[in-house]
């Protein structure tokens, strides 16, 4: 069964929501409070988080700044809920890493489609990492769930800076300078990844474009290049140093 986190500070709509869920079989734990909110989210690990912005104390973007900053909550998938409708709301919710943003008032319908999209996408990347195989292009909205020997960490493809090979594993670098090895192929993460943003810069590395802080000329057409939060060089091959640039190009 799947857990939900409600963190809404107005009686009826927290027990309107918890109804709705329960109704439809989700668990639901419920907090009317910012503070209370972060306690439940780091004692039962939810599967998602609802909460709603304009709360007293701590309002729903302290919540998420707050619970992006402890390792076990930054990766639970997190959806507001709001009366703010204007878009400097809407894009500081969005830039804080979460998944969605419905508007009050809420319709049941609205809420249990974007909640079921989002846990069923979760499912479906649960079983393309167990089976080490996916028919489905990932995006950059996207969060990967990642074994790290402690459990599974949920990081945002987009926040994936490189993955390289060693051995039978890879290691994925991500934005937060974190290294997380796992057993899985780099042709299994090149079939995955989405292609407007990932490229290989030779046979053992896919780098994220989007983090590439440096780019020069190399040797007989080939370049090298710097990426924030990755530790060393980066040597392109002259396929994909010529792919590189016209990729880089078209952005």
């Amino acid at each position: 069964m799947s857990k939900l986190l409600v963190i809404e500070d107005e009686d009826d709509i927290r027990e309107n929501i918890r109804e709705i869920f329960e109704f439809t079989g989700y668990e639901v734990i419920s907090a009317a409070g910012g503070a209370d909110g972060i306690k439940l989210a780091v004692k039962y690990n939810p599967d998602l988080i609802l909460c709603d912005i304009a709360m007293p104390e701590l309002d729903g973007f302290e919540v998420k700044k707050a619970l992006s900053d402890k390792k076990q909550t930054s990766v639970i998938p997190f959806i507001f809920l709001t009366a703010r409708a204007d878009i400097k709301s809407i894009r500081e919710g969005l830039e804080l890493g979460a998944d969605d943003y419905i508007v009050k008032p809420i319709h049941a319908n609205e809420l249990v489609t974007a909640v079921n999209k989002r846990m069923d996408r979760i499912s479906e990347l649960r079983a393309a990492q167990k089976n080490n195989t996916s028919s489905k292009k990932l995006t950059i909205d996207d969060k990967i769930p990642l074994n790290t020997g402690k459990g599974l960490l949920f990081v945002p493809v987009n926040n994936i800076v490189a993955v390289s090979v060693k051995e039978d594993y890879t290691m994925v670098y991500t934005s937060e300078a974190k290294k997380i090895i796992i057993k899985r192929t780099i042709k299994s993460w090149e079939s995955i990844l989405p292609e407007k943003i990932f490229i290989r810069a030779h046979r053992n590395i896919i780098i994220n474009l989007n983090y590439i802080e440096k780019l020069e000329p190399w040797f007989n057409g080939t370049l090298i290049g710097k990426l924030r939060n990755y530790p060393e060089s980066i040597k392109f091959s002259k396929r994909y140093s010529q792919k590189v640039k016209k990729m880089l190009k078209d952005k």
